[in-house]
C-alpha cells in the first residue's frame, strides 16, 4: 500500500500517533504507571500495540508501532455532490460489541446565515465481525473541507470539497 493511501482514496493522508503519555514516558525511560490488560488478550496496556481492542497475536503488518486491530485500512467517497456517501474499511473484522469510529469535520466557519455548513456522524460504528462501514456527509454547498477519521490511536485526515463532482 502507497503511504498516501492507494490510488482513488481522494488524497488519504495517513497519519499516524501513539498516544501522546505513552510517546513522552517511552523518550524519558520511565517505568509504565501501570500492568494492566484493559482488552485482556495477555499484553498489558502498556506494550499493547493496540490496547483496546483484543488482539494477542499483536500482528502489525505495516510495522507503524499500531496493531492491525486498531488501524483504519482506507476511507473513500463512492459518490460527489452535497452529501456524498463514504466508505470506511478496516484491516480487521471490528471485534466483539463493534468498532467505534470518530469522524470530524474541519470546514470553513459558519458565521452568517447562508455560509457553507458540512456535517458528518460524529461516530461510526463498524458493527462485529465487519470490516466496512458507509456514512454520508452533507454540505449545505460546495465547502472545502477536511475529513478527520480517528480509531484508537490512529487520524486519516482526507481533503475534500463536499459538491464538487467525483473525479
Amino acid at each position: 500500500m502507497h503511504p498516501l493511501g492507494e490510488p482513488g482514496d481522494n488524497e488519504v493522508v495517513r497519519l499516524r500517533a501513539l498516544v501522546a503519555a505513552w510517546f513522552g514516558i517511552a523518550l524519558l525511560g520511565a517505568t509504565p504507571p501501570s500492568a494492566s490488560d484493559a482488552d485482556a488478550d495477555g499484553v498489558t496496556n502498556w506494550s499493547d500495540n493496540c490496547p483496546g481492542v483484543y488482539n494477542p497475536d499483536q500482528k502489525d503488518s505495516d510495522q507503524d508501532g499500531i496493531g492491525d486491530a486498531c488501524e483504519v485500512r482506507s476511507v473513500r467517497f463512492l459518490d460527489g455532490g452535497l452529501s456524498p456517501k463514504v466508505e470506511l474499511t478496516l484491516w480487521r473484522p471490528a471485534p466483539k460489541g463493534g468498532a467505534s469510529v470518530q469522524i470530524t469535520v474541519d470546514a470553513p466557519a459558519q458565521l452568517r446565515p447562508g455560509d457553507p455548513k458540512v456535517e458528518a456522524p460524529v461516530r461510526v460504528v463498524v458493527p462485529e465481525g465487519q470490516r466496512r462501514a458507509t456514512f454520508v456527509v452533507r454540505a449545505s454547498r460546495p465547502t472545502p473541507s477536511m475529513l478527520s477519521v480517528w480509531f484508537g490511536p490512529q487520524r486519516l485526515q482526507i481533503r475534500h470539497v463536499f459538491g464538487a463532482a467525483r473525479r
